[in-house]
């Protein structure tokens, strides 16, 4: 879950397994934004945020082989703000 978000806003959660390091999204509402999840970055799950700022990964299913390897990113379609990565672990 993410929190801090404004109200109604998109929220792009990106994925990567086993890469990192600068990734620049190409297209769409927030091309030119670098994410930090490198060339395998992935689209996981869009949601929407609620009216205290929260949105939810789930159902973002995660199979036990990539723990470790796994790293998430939130990314705000409105604004374009990044959240930290998260590594799954």
């Amino acid at each position: 879950a993410l929190g801090g978000a404004q109200p109604h806003d998109r929220i792009a959660f990106l994925y990567s397994i086993g890469s990192e390091g600068p990734f620049t999204i190409p297209t769409g509402p927030c091309a030119g934004t670098v994410v930090d999840l490198g060339g395998n970055a992935a689209l996981g799950i869009v949601d929407q945020a609620g009216q205290y700022g929260n949105a939810n990964l789930l159902p973002f299913h995660v199979p036990a082989s990539v723990c470790g390897q796994l790293r998430f990113q939130a990314l705000d379609l409105t604004t374009c703000e990044i959240s930290n990565v998260v590594l799954v672990r």
